[in-house]
């Protein structure tokens, strides 16, 4: 099971649309936009099933070694 941070980005696996992890709770969470224009409120478990996390530069460059 997936434990995501606040601060994680996430793709949609619907629409290729980046979005920002800013809360999250026992059962849902909010995504942020990356352009600023929208906002989501999903299940926790929504977040496995309709996105995919984007892995951040650091976490890029330890799997390239």
């Amino acid at each position: 099971m997936m434990i995501p941070e606040i601060g994680e980005i996430f793709r949609s696996k619907l629409t290729g649309k980046d979005y920002e992890l800013r809360k999250i709770t026992d059962h849902m969470a909010v995504l942020h936009s990356l352009d600023g224009l929208s906002q989501i409120l999903t299940g926790g478990d929504n977040l496995g099933l309709f996105y995919e996390k984007i892995p951040d530069q650091g976490e890029l460059k330890e799997r390239m070694i």
